[in-house]
């Protein structure tokens, strides 16, 4: 795929009954063509321009107010590596559903820690929190996306909001491996998971997986982003 690594666009020779086996699955080549166009750039060019919109609309920075801190991206950095610890994907019991992660509250809760140490939170920096907020918002408001999907995939939002204070390229660059990791996992739910209960080739937990290793793994290292991607796809 272009913009991550040339050898994704690999396929295994197809059997004599057109199935594909990787690993322990065994996949249609329809099957393994669809899921090399996970994460197109298309999809991901549309956002971008509803992104770039937004931050016409946000316009430049206002004025700080006098006699208030400012942390520094790489301080807010930290202060969202502890809320990511404190978000991970909780434990249920069997027939249990997982609950989407309320990301209005993990906003709420970076404010109240940056308040905590006696400063505030930039305009600028605010911008960036509302432009990761756009980029779920569009993601969770596909209605093919099954809930038990979407609910997985909001706990990426902190990891990923992590990412844009200290990578402007998250939202300037449409083949951004965040972007379309998070767009990969979203199409893979559409198109293998159902709202009925319904899952093909373990899709679910597979997606689960990834979102586990990015909250419990991602520390400000996109490479792992890179690499979850490809092991994924």
């Amino acid at each position: 795929r272009t913009g991550i690594l040339p050898n994704l666009k690999y396929m295994p020779p197809a059997t004599s009954r057109d199935r594909i086996n990787i690993g322990n699955t065994e996949f249609t080549s329809q099957d393994l063509a669809f899921m090399q166009s996970l994460g197109s750039v298309e999809h991901q060019t549309d956002l971008l321009h509803a992104i770039r919109g937004l931050q016409a609309t946000l316009g430049a920075s206002q004025a700080l107010p006098e006699g208030v801190a400012m942390l520094s991206s790489e301080q807010l950095v930290n202060v969202l590596q502890n809320i990511q610890l404190i978000n991970t994907l909780p434990a249920l019991a069997e027939g249990q559903q997982l609950v989407p992660m309320n990301i209005a509250q993990s906003t709420q809760q970076l404010t109240e820690q940056v308040k905590q140490q006696g400063a505030d939170v930039s305009q600028i920096d605010m911008h960036t929190i509302d432009l990761v907020g756009m980029v779920f918002e569009y993601m969770l408001s596909d209605e093919n996306l099954p809930d038990s999907v979407k609910a997985l995939l909001s706990y990426m939002h902190t990891p990923f909001l992590k990412l844009a204070f200290g990578d402007p390229g998250f939202f300037e660059r449409p083949e951004h491996p965040a972007r379309v990791l998070l767009n990969s996992l979203a199409e893979a739910g559409t198109r293998f998971v159902g709202n009925d209960g319904s899952v093909q080739y373990d899709m679910y937990q597979k997606i689960k997986d990834v979102v586990d290793r990015v909250i419990k793994d991602f520390n400000n290292d996109v490479n792992i982003i890179a690499e979850l991607f490809i092991e994924f796809n």
